[in-house]
């Protein structure tokens, strides 16, 4: 389901010269875009933009390498790239009286088609959140002192560092309506999609594709490519 490729020479070097200022394992820039949306796929943006992604994906293989996470190992010079790709979304639920994120997965999005991918995305609204998979496994350390919490997570991810599939292969970030265009969400992937709030311009419908990738993965122009792409097929819709 996913393989192990070592990071090239040259990316080793740079992630050293990287590191001298930024010693965590995520190294993020920032790229966004305008896309013009066709009208009647207005309503369900989030599916239609992760079922894109992952045809662009197959289409093209130099993209291989956004599909991945950067490797939990103390040296962090490999990269876990996967075959399918399992998005990550954010989604906000009630919990104990108060409104919190969850995330929720929604797995082999290369093998689903598009209503396939729309009836799970609706699904998840209806879903509680201790429902979820991931919150099921993190809820184990409600019970804990919070001061434990940190010591219990950094044994299990050292000791179980491939625990991948439960967590996604890319992010996708979604803020539905509103006038937010431009934000960039935070991951542990090597990318994630934020979708801004679609708005009406000179009669048309626009949304703008933000995205947050790992430099010490990929560099921008390789992003930047992955996202005109995505452009072109969505704009080719309508």
């Amino acid at each position: 389901m996913f393989k192990i490729v070592p990071l090239s020479r040259y990316r080793n070097l740079a992630n050293s010269v990287l590191r001298l200022s930024n010693q965590k394992s995520f190294f993020p820039v920032f790229l966004n875009l305008e896309i013009e949306i066709p009208t009647a796929k207005r309503k369900k943006l989030a599916p239609l933009f992760m079922k894109t992604a992952a045809d662009v994906l197959q289409e093209n293989p130099e993209f291989g390498i956004l599909n991945s996470v950067l490797d939990r190992s103390l040296w962090r010079n490999r990269v876990i790239v996967f075959n399918d790709v399992s998005f990550s979304i954010a989604v906000e639920k009630s919990f104990e009286e108060e409104r919190v994120v969850a995330v929720y997965v929604l797995h082999d999005i290369m093998k689903k088609s598009l209503p396939q991918i729309e009836e799970e995305y609706e699904q998840i609204a209806t879903t509680p959140m201790e429902e979820f998979p991931i919150f099921k496994k993190m809820s184990k350390l409600l019970s804990i002192p919070d001061f434990l919490h940190g010591p219990i997570f950094s044994f299990v991810t050292f000791f179980f560092p491939r625990d991948y599939i439960t967590y996604g292969s890319m992010g996708m970030s979604n803020l539905g309506k509103g006038n937010i265009q431009s934000f960039f969400p935070s991951t542990s992937k090597t990318l994630i999609i934020g979708l801004g709030g679609a708005r009406e311009k000179e009669g048309r419908s626009w949304i703008t594709l933000n995205a947050v990738f790992n430099h010490y993965v990929v560099d921008g122009k390789l992003c930047s490519r992955f996202l005109e792409r995505i452009k072109e097929k969505i704009e080719t819709l309508g």
